[in-house]
């Protein structure tokens, strides 16, 4: 892909962002912790500044639980996230948007380098909300 053609597609990428845009901040855990009773628990997670992003549904009907990206297939979730090609997330980052709680479970490889596509599962409110 030329020059021109990558500059576009991030150009594109930006409008549909700024479209409906969410400020997002996502919690990346630190590695899990070792509990009293022998298991693993999540570990604290760190805050990292806030991203601008754009979270879309993607239901479809009749397919096999992949979706099929350009550089490759992502697990299929209910929602999707997109932003730019500088937006800094990665697989179990998690973040609370509108009081409901959403976790990262697979990022499209930046092979291309004109966006950051993700697929986000919803987990709903905290305990006792």
């Amino acid at each position: 892909m030329n020059h021109a053609e990558l500059v576009m597609r991030r150009r594109q990428v930006l409008a549909f962002v700024n479209a409906d845009p969410v400020q997002i901040v996502l919690q990346r855990p630190t590695g899990p912790i070792k509990s009293a009773a022998g298991g693993t628990v999540r570990g604290t997670s760190t805050p990292l500044s806030p991203q601008t992003a754009r979270i879309i549904p993607a239901k479809r009907r009749y397919d096999h639980g992949l979706v099929n990206t350009e550089p490759g297939e992502l697990p299929k979730t209910d929602y999707l996230l997109i932003a730019r090609h500088t937006f800094d997330g990665r697989v179990d980052d998690w973040f609370q948007w509108r009081g409901d709680n959403y976790q990262i479970k697979g990022v499209r490889p930046l092979i291309i380098g004109d966006s950051f596509l993700a697929a986000i599962d919803f987990y709903g409110p905290n305990n006792g909300q």
